[in-house]
């Protein structure tokens, strides 16, 4: 397993495709020692999904201090309104704000101790019963409640794709998330620079609809 080479030829490709898009490295459940290698070979972005395991990982085991000042690390999995003050001290960026609720918590917590979030937020496009994430439905009405709270940024939008969907269906979620953020900025006069889609199995279908922050993991580890 070559991590730091795995890194690499995925990073080249990415870039000669779109050279403004970004690779998030997916660590979760990965040792400080591979962490530490995909840093060495230029990665600055770590998903993590456990609000404790980040906790082990980065301020017991003191990887945070082990890795360049402009590291980000980045929520994607589900949180639970129990552990937003735990997250909003350990994390740069919560990707996976899937309810207004969720998003009050964070702009009340976040007011507690005296900093604006940065946050994506995740859209449901297939409405799959078992994901988190805003429906169609309603992610106009809850973006402009969000956007109005004094302690949160929205920077972006992230969505998921289901489980070994065929290639039409990834090229149907990916046009539709694009063309949400589109109508958001439009809408409401407020630039959202991060749209995430696409994993290791379909981020260059992703790269063609305009993705520019792609969540990479088990490519990183074959």
């Amino acid at each position: 397993m070559d991590i730091a080479n795995n890194y690499k030829k995925i990073f080249e490709y990415v870039k000669s495709i779109a050279p403004d898009a970004c690779i998030m490295s997916v660590t979760k459940q990965r040792s400080e020692n591979d962490i530490l290698q995909l840093s060495e070979a230029g990665a600055d972005i770590f998903g993590e999904n456990r609000v404790d395991e980040v906790y082990q990982k980065y301020v017991v085991n003191g990887l945070r201090k082990k890795l360049p000042e402009k590291t980000k690390i980045y929520m994607i999995g589900n949180l639970q309104s129990r552990k937003v003050r735990k997250a909003l001290e350990l994390f740069d960026c919560i990707m996976s704000v899937s309810s207004l609720s969720l998003a009050q918590e964070i702009d009340k917590r976040a007011q507690q101790l005296g900093k604006i979030m940065d946050i994506c937020l995740e859209i449901n496009i297939s409405e799959e019963p078992q994901k988190i994430g805003f429906n169609l439905s309603e992610i106009y009405s809850a973006f402009e409640q969000i956007i109005a709270m004094k302690n949160i940024n929205v920077i972006g939008l992230m969505c998921m794709t289901p489980y070994l969907a065929e290639e039409a269906e990834l090229h149907k979620i990916f046009s539709t998330a694009a063309d949400i953020r589109n109508k958001l900025q439009d809408k409401f006069r407020k630039i959202l620079p991060i749209l995430s889609m696409g994993m290791s199995q379909d981020y260059k279908i992703a790269l063609q609809h305009g993705s520019n922050m792609l969540r990479i993991g088990s490519l990183l580890f074959e």
